[in-house]
């Protein structure tokens, strides 16, 4: 799906709203890192790893190497800092979230020779937990003030319902395949003020959008994982397109309040509109490959490579506004192939059962002629340790950090923002 905040540009020409629209992923909403707090201490870089239930996500592949049933359960918190620059004046945003990461269970089939195993379980791979505020006053030669302010809401997120298998299909070949159940909920709102003061008089106005949208859809992951016995692994994984399919509902609303005239003291007026719309836009096929390499009996090194072609992105009904060849041209042009890349490592430390890892990953956005800093880039580090012999806990911090570049008004021509965020993942598993 586009970005709300494009479709918000359009209720801008409508209605007059002033509103941030800001540079991020145009499918899917938020922050996508991943499932499992190990995978995600090693950058992402699991393609070529791939051993526990989170394999459904990364490599379903991978599963054919998990000889026990296993189940695992994990959970994230989210921290996002926005400072939002402008003007000279700096004001910082901060938003937080809990949530259940991932949870899943893994069952071997008994077989005479090889592998057979099913997964299935749940992931939420993306975050849509998001905030926004500035504020800005201005004073004229008139003795009058007038103040604009802007805040932005956003929460929900975006899971699937997988279900995956994988085989042996040779002593060093395996393959696999996911079966995703896409479901959704973003709820938005969007709130800018204009305050005017004179003397004892004054006209303000609160413009408020809301936008909640359901999303579902279906998809395939296929993954192939070939193992290079004691030197390491590499795998590779094809997803085939997402048909995304959105039920939106939006409302406008605008509240005046004007104290100029005295014969309208108090005055107030509240002026509106709603609708709903329902459309389905089509995501390209996403290729990704990866290795792991043993350097040492106790370091791993791994390193993915994820490749997706944004031009083929297109709306396979009407849009929410706009003719269908038109929006998909106009997608077409301004839209370009990304490329992700990441990189990680694990090393186990002998005696004490304790894996320290740690990773990194850059996440180019998929609109063209963006500067570099917009890229989504993010260091990572971890650690894992066995309980005892059946039970395992990991943990996992990510501190991510970008710029977005915004207009607001006339007043506010040019805003900077400023993006850290920290994550915070634990998974436990048990094999039995």
């Amino acid at each position: 799906m586009i970005h709300k905040k494009f479709w918000l540009f359009f209720l801008i020409l409508i209605f007059g709203t002033t509103v941030v629209y800001g540079q991020s992923e145009v499918f899917f909403l938020g922050h996508q890192f991943g499932v499992g707090a190990r995978a995600m201490s090693m950058g992402g870089a699991f393609t070529g790893v791939s051993d526990d239930y989170t394999a459904s996500y990364w490599n379903p592949a991978g599963l054919a190497q998990i000889r026990r049933m296993e189940f695992l359960g994990g959970m994230s918190h989210l921290n996002q800092e926005n400072e939002a620059i402008a003007n000279n004046l700096s004001v910082l945003d901060e938003t937080n979230a809990t949530s259940l990461n991932a949870i899943g269970f893994v069952f071997p089939i008994p077989t005479y020779r090889g592998s057979l195993v099913f997964a299935v379980g749940y992931n939420r791979v993306r975050s849509f937990d998001d905030g926004f505020s500035y504020e800005e006053t201005f004073f004229s030669e008139t003795d009058s003030t007038y103040t604009r302010g802007y805040t932005e809401l956003e929460d929900g997120g975006l899971k699937n319902y997988v279900l995956s298998g994988a085989i042996d299909m040779s002593p060093h070949l395996s393959i696999g395949v996911s079966m995703n159940i896409w479901r959704g909920k973003d709820n938005y709102e969007w709130v800018s003020s204009y305050d005017s003061e004179q003397n004892k008089y004054y006209f303000d106005n609160i413009r408020e959008t809301f936008l909640s949208t359901s999303y579902s859809a279906v998809n395939f992951k296929l993954g192939a994982l070939y193992r290079l016995g004691i030197l390491g692994r590499i795998g590779a994984t094809i997803s085939t397109p997402v048909k995304l399919n959105a039920e939106e509902e939006w409302e406008w609303k605008r509240t005046d309040f004007d104290n100029f005239d005295p014969a309208y003291a108090d005055y107030e007026e509240v002026t509106g509109d709603d609708g709903r719309w329902d459309y389905s836009i089509k995501a390209p096929y996403i290729f990704a490959v990866g290795a792991a390499f043993t350097l040492f009996p106790n370091l791993i090194i791994s390193g993915d490579v994820e490749y997706s072609d944004w031009t083929q992105l297109k709306y396979t009904s009407e849009p929410p506004d706009g003719n269908l060849s038109e929006t998909n041209r106009y997608l077409r042009q301004e839209l370009r192939s990304t490329t992700e890349y990441r990189v990680g490592a694990e090393f186990t430390v002998p005696i004490l059962n304790l894996q320290l890892r740690g990773g990194f990953m850059n996440k180019q956005l998929p609109q063209k002629n963006v500067e570099a800093a917009t890229d989504r880039r993010y260091f990572t580090a971890g650690a894992g340790m066995l309980l005892d012999k059946q039970v395992k806990l990991d943990v996992a911090w990510l501190r991510g950090w970008w710029e977005d570049e915004n207009y607001l008004s006339e007043d506010v021509p040019l805003l900077t923002e400023d993006i850290e965020i920290n994550k915070i993942l634990a998974t436990i598993a048990f094999r039995f």
